[in-house]
């Protein structure tokens, strides 16, 4: 969706389209960028040895155990995100023809237009088949894969490098030490240089700028591209601070809605932080030239991003890498850099990893490969970064220099006029429990009717669903809105019924949710069907099919008609990743008046990272906590009235144990004495059961688990 694979492309108006992941703070504190970023990379650097060996253990169902398909994982490492090239387009491009704005046009524009000669029957033939094939590969984005891949990529303050990373057979070639002193290299080299290039930002422009960016590129420096197309991942070393700022304000505001204290985890999750950590900071010098961080991404591939106060961040392209095989990339690794330290106060014992079985290199061999002797010849040898690292240096001409600079600023623009707000909720998976719903359908389903009581209206919302459960398949897209969501949204800003009956409506709409969830992951929700039928549609000439007059009138008046298009172009995006490794969740937008929403589900509350531009982000938080609240009063007061004074309802046979309970602490009495025949115990078994509250007394069970 927000690679233009189902809607059509929006100009320039919308944030790089890539989802982020940021991670928990590494184990031990005060960790260098260098030294974070050398256990992240050696920690991914076994995740990829184990891949490749064969030696990464199956995903799994954990509802019905089945394994789920391994196939998205070959797309995450050694893939790009390219456009689609015509035959010649590249060789032929003409790298002294400067650019014009023609050059974004669409396909089949013409500059010939004073051109007064009568065309021939073969020109109309060539416009035609070239018409064709332009409709077809104008706007395509394909995957470009390197499985043989061994390098890794490295931006630092807009400078490029790479780094060897595997062997020939897989193995791991550098320790954690040894990858810190690489790195703390490109650090102190990249820091000397006062000119950078913005080069990455060509990534974040529009398809029809990056496209042309990507031609030039292509035809001037394929090696250098090529490298950097067929790196396993990039590694960002972000030279930005974390600011002190107000930020922290908003969460504090809404958690105190719920009397819930901040954590010193939360006061780190603050906007600022998620907006440097994913785009980078937007600074300009006093000459006018771009020096902030923003310069150094590149968004068309797998990205690990660590600040220079050992933040880190996976950011990657959804077009080529599937969310839930990111997720457990970015996990393992930062499982795997905790269980570093077991390793290291157990003598190294392999046995303290997620992948036991995976090998460095042989010491000697890694010797002659890399390593140069100590100056007196004797003592351990050490790695000379100088000879291990590979710089990429850059000549740009004065029109690949112009489109890189537009691409900046365009970049910085969207930078200013885009806002990241995170805020947490402390209603969690133990809430969404009692309400006896499932946890992403409460969230999903609040945000609805947040959204409604905010704008009084409506939206269409897209939430991708995992269909690992088929071979070689990824996520796919459901569309949120269903008349009982529309019913519950009326029906809750409203006084026509109480409060039992707006959480009776509530969980039944979350109830239809899930059921949409579980058609998606079984393969039988419409949404993928339909998009697969409109695509054919839209290229059945390309694809040999042929339609008659009326298949084609019906075809149009469903795919192309109006009323079908806001499915395609969805104001909201709502989407759920991560676990206990990671602290944020974001995504774009994927129109520019549109929200992307990102969230965590956590035991006890919920995290959100809300972008947007020119929007209320933080306002639409504030709503989702009040429909969150009250829900959780109208829980509250329905307990308060139902059949016992827990408000939990039981069964008749309990129901009867009851009262046996109350007969053994309460026997009948007549005129102030025990009834003969009633229960007596002996003294030496006579317990006073009131004393403990009976034997199916749950109040203060229930009460212990209340919603705080």
């Amino acid at each position: 969706i927000n690679n233009q694979t189902s809607t059509r492309e929006i100009q320039d108006d919308v944030l790089p389209r890539n989802p982020f992941l940021v991670l928990a703070d590494d184990a031990l504190p005060n960790i260098t960028q260098a030294d974070r970023s050398a256990v992240l990379v050696h920690s991914a650097a076994r995740f990829i040895s184990a891949l490749k060996q064969d030696l990464l253990p199956p995903d799994i169902n954990a509802t019905n155990g089945k394994p789920l398909s391994m196939a998205p994982f070959l797309n995450l490492f050694g893939t790009t995100r390219s456009p689609v090239f015509q035959r010649g387009e590249v060789e032929n491009f003409d790298l002294n023809k400067p650019y014009t704005a023609s050059d974004l046009e669409d396909p089949d524009y013409s500059s010939d237009e004073g051109d007064n000669d009568e065309p021939t029957q073969k020109d109309f033939d060539d416009r035609k088949r070239k018409h064709e094939e332009d409709i077809f590969t104008g706007n395509g984005i394909t995957i470009k894969r390197h499985p043989d891949s061994k390098h890794i990529l490295i931006i630092s303050r807009g400078q490029y490098y790479t780094l060897e990373v595997l062997d020939s057979t897989n193995k791991i070639i550098y320790t954690a030490a040894e990858l810190t002193t690489i790195f703390n290299h490109i650090i102190k080299d990249s820091s000397g240089i006062e000119k950078s290039t913005a080069l990455g930002s060509l990534t974040s422009h529009s398809f029809r700028n990056w496209k042309y960016a990507r031609k030039r590129l292509q035809k001037r420096y394929p090696n250098e591209l090529h490298r950097i197309d067929s790196a396993l991942f990039v590694l960002v070393l972000d030279e930005s601070q974390e600011e002190t700022t107000n930020d922290g304000d908003d969460t504090a505001d809404i958690s105190q809605m719920f009397n819930r204290t901040i954590t010193e985890r939360d006061k780190k999750c603050t906007s600022a932080n998620c907006k440097r950590v994913f785009y980078g900071t937007s600074i300009i010098n006093s000459k006018g030239h771009q020096v902030g961080s923003c310069v150094s991404r590149w968004y068309d591939k797998l990205q690990l991003v660590v600040t220079a106060d050992a933040k880190a961040t996976v950011i990657w392209d959804s077009f080529t890498c599937d969310g839930s095989v990111v997720l457990r990339f970015t996990s393992e690794i930062y499982t795997e850099s905790v269980l570093r330290l077991a390793r290291d106060v157990n003598a190294g014992d392999p046995q303290f990893s997620l992948w036991p079985n995976v090998t460095q290199m042989d010491p000697e061999t890694k010797k002659l490969m890399t390593a140069t002797i100590s100056a007196d010849g004797g003592g351990p040898s050490e790695i000379d970064p100088k000879l291990v690292v590979n710089k990429i240096d850059w000549s740009f001409s004065n029109i690949l220099n112009t489109h890189v600079h537009l691409s900046e600023t365009k970049l910085a623009d969207l930078i200013s006029k885009y806002d990241i707000v995170r805020a947490s909720i402390p209603l969690g998976r133990r809430s969404a429990q009692r309400l006896g719903v499932k946890p992403d359908s409460m969230v999903q389903v609040a945000l609805q009717v947040a959204h409604y009581a905010l704008y009084g209206r409506m939206v269409f919302g897209l939430e991708p669903v995992s269909t690992r459960g088929f071979k070689n398949s990824r996520s796919s897209f459901i569309n949120i809105q269903s008349q009982a969501l529309l019913e519950l949204c009326q029906l809750f800003i409203s006084s026509s019924i109480d409060g039992t009956g707006k959480l009776d409506k509530f969980i039944q709409t979350c109830e239809t949710h899930n059921n949409m969830v579980k058609h998606a992951k079984s393969g039988v929700g419409y949404e993928k069907h339909f998009n697969a039928l409109k695509y054919l549609f839209k290229f059945h000439d390309h694809f040999g099919i042929h339609l008659s007059g009326d298949e084609s009138s019906a075809a149009k008046d469903l795919f192309e008609n109006p009323l079908v298009l806001p499915f395609s172009q969805p104001e909201l995006i709502v989407a759920n990743c991560g676990n206990a490794a990671t602290t944020t969740f974001g995504i774009t937008p994927a129109v520019p008046h549109g929200f992307g929403i990102g969230y965590i589900i956590k035991d006890d509350q919920v995290d959100l990272t809300v972008t947007s531009q020119f929007r209320q982000g933080d306002r639409l938080m504030f709503m989702l906590s009040w429909v969150l609240g009250e829900i959780r009063s109208y829980w509250r007061m329905s307990r308060g009235t139902s059949h016992n004074k827990t408000g939990v309802k039981i069964s008749p046979v309990v129901d009867k144990l009851y009262e046996m309970d109350n007969a053994v602490n309460n026997p009948p009495k007549r005129n102030g004495h025990t009834v003969n025949g009633s229960r007596k115990t002996s003294s030496s078994s006579q317990v006073n059961l009131n004393r403990y509250g009976g034997f199916f007394d749950l109040e203060g069970h229930i009460d212990s688990r209340n919603i705080y």
